[in-house]
């Protein structure tokens, strides 16, 4: 069960990225696939789920905002997506219990450190040609 989790966040975490590399992918659509994956590693009930799903479609359209109007200021643009997602996260508190939020640090610290150990160098260079 704890494998299952991790991969399903991690897979959450890696459709973010893919999501920002491919913007005619439909947010609504993505948002409905981050949340079933969240269901899926949380154990979300259906109202959880549906409430998921709201919040990530709300940010990735704010995100898709910062990211036009940060233009080519990338410390602008990472600054106030860290923001961001510290804003996400204090309401996706609210939605999950205890336990499904204690799962979803633990699995989302995880991830993190492998990204903070040299994952984001290999990111930025296949992203420089944009």
């Amino acid at each position: 069960m704890g494998k299952l989790a991790v991969i399903g966040l991690f897979l959450l975490f890696s459709q973010t990225l893919f999501a920002q590399q491919r913007p005619s992918m439909d947010p609504a659509e993505t948002a409905k696939e981050q949340a079933s994956r969240m269901k899926s590693a949380l154990q979300l009930s259906d109202e959880q789920t549906a409430k998921v799903e709201e919040l990530n479609l709300k940010y990735m359209n704010k995100m898709k905002e910062h990211r036009a109007s940060s233009g080519e200021d990338r410390s602008k643009m990472r600054q106030q997506m860290q923001v961001m997602q510290g804003e996400k996260e204090s309401e996706l508190k609210s939605i999950l219990n205890e336990e499904q939020w204690q799962v979803y640090q633990s699995k989302k610290d995880e991830l993190g450190k492998g990204e903070r150990n040299g994952g984001g160098k290999g990111r930025s260079k296949g992203k420089s040609s944009q």
